[in-house]
């Protein structure tokens, strides 16, 4: 009887301890569940477990849009590019037609440009039709034809990049906008889409060049791979990303078993309120940026244009939040004597402040996004802080 009340005693202990470790691993997965819906931005991309979802055909059909179908093709040099000659309708009504140099088309535009703009989608005008960017209304406002070569997704490097291609292809005006918003400057910290954004897929296999810093200096790095249907060649690629990537250097979290361990690991490191800074905002970021316009610059000089780097309010938000005043670094940044010659143009600072109706008569904060770009009347604004700040006049008087 003492023997097996002894065994008993032992099971009953066991069980609850079992049940202990048990409700300790509920607890780990329920508290890094949470965490990871309040800090996506922490937690570990497994590139192998990522590759292995994707299945064969989806590589296929991938890789066949992008040859054949697809309005943004993959590029070796810049990531991908807008298709020339092409359009791409919206669900919201809005077309994106693009020119035989791959310019976004400005209706009733003619003559030849003296003002092309290069820089993401706030550049490229999405969300409104070709008639409705803010260079469609400097062309209409000064009769001067302006190009449009924003490309969602970019960062202001492969901005600069896509510029320098044109360059190259002998494409000149007599002035070039290099234009960006302040998420813009995380971009410049990332070589591979899904790094930045994971779990959200905004944009798929989307790898992108990017400056390293190396000996006091920058190189230039790409990481695509040449073939996106192999997976060998996919996996290699990713890894060596992920060596330079700022955002995949910090996803150091793991949902996965064991919670319990893995739930401490992240109080140990994190707190229980973690508070994540950005890649955009540290001192290696501000060194890329002011690389990026030191060379937009040194091309300036080679290919004698006037360089503008153009700010762009992202959001509403930002534009109640600035009431005026200048970005947290950016304007000590181009006020670098090594940048002089540099003409730099706070829109967000010009809209937000107490003199805005000098550039929209009663300018209405409510009115300038569409969705999550400007609408007809925030590019209208852009265009009107442009045109008054660069002195734009009338090619016709």
């Amino acid at each position: 009887m003492n023997l097996s009340r002894r065994v008993k005693d032992r099971l009953l202990r066991l069980t609850a301890v079992m049940f202990f470790l048990l409700l300790l691993e509920v607890a780990g997965y329920l508290f890094l569940s949470i965490q990871q819906k309040r800090q996506p931005r922490l937690f570990h991309l497994d590139i192998n477990e990522y590759l292995a979802g994707i299945s064969d055909e989806t590589l296929r059909v991938s890789a066949e849009l992008a040859r054949k179908g697809n309005f943004y093709l993959p590029d070796p040099k810049l990531g991908w590019l807008r298709r020339e000659s092409s359009q791409l309708s919206f669900p919201n009504d809005t077309t994106i037609s693009t020119d035989s140099l791959g310019s976004r088309r400005i209706p009733g535009g003619s003559g030849p440009a003296t003002i092309s703009s290069f820089g993401n989608s706030f550049t490229e005008g999405l969300e409104v039709d070709d008639g409705e960017t803010w260079q469609a209304y400097i062309a209409r406002s000064t009769g001067r034809a302006v190009l449009n070569f924003g490309v969602s997704g970019y960062g202001p490097d492969q901005a600069l990049l896509g510029l320098e291609a044109r360059l190259g292809a002998g494409i000149r005006t007599q002035i070039v906008i290099l234009a960006m918003v302040n998420e813009n400057m995380n971009r410049i910290m990332n070589d591979f889409r899904l790094f930045y954004t994971y779990p959200v897929v905004d944009m798929f296999l989307a790898f992108k060049p990017m400056f390293v810093e190396e000996n006091d200096s920058h190189k230039l790095m790409n990481f695509g791979p040449s073939d996106l249907t192999n997976r060998d060649q996919l996996r290699a690629a990713m890894v060596e990303a992920s060596r330079y990537d700022a955002f995949y250097a910090d996803r150091t979290e793991r949902l996965s078993f064991p919670h319990t361990v893995n739930g401490l690991r992240f109080l140990l490191r994190h707190g229980v309120s973690p508070t994540v800074a950005w890649p955009g905002n540290s001192e290696a970021a501000k060194r890329r940026m002011s690389h990026i316009l030191s060379r937009f610059l040194q091309n300036a000089r080679r290919y004698d244009f006037k360089p503008v780097f153009l700010l762009l309010p992202e959001n509403t938000q930002e534009l109640r939040q600035r009431k005026g005043s200048d970005h947290p670094f950016l304007k000590s940044l181009v006020e670098n004597p090594e940048l002089d010659g540099l003409t730099y143009i706070d829109v967000v600072k010009a809209l937000s402040g107490d003199n805005r109706n000098t550039y929209v008569p009663d300018f209405d904060f409510n009115r300038y996004n569409r969705v999550t770009h400007p609408s007809p009347y925030g590019n209208q604004a852009i265009a009107a802080v442009l045109v008054h700040t660069l002195e734009l006049v009338s090619s016709e008087q």
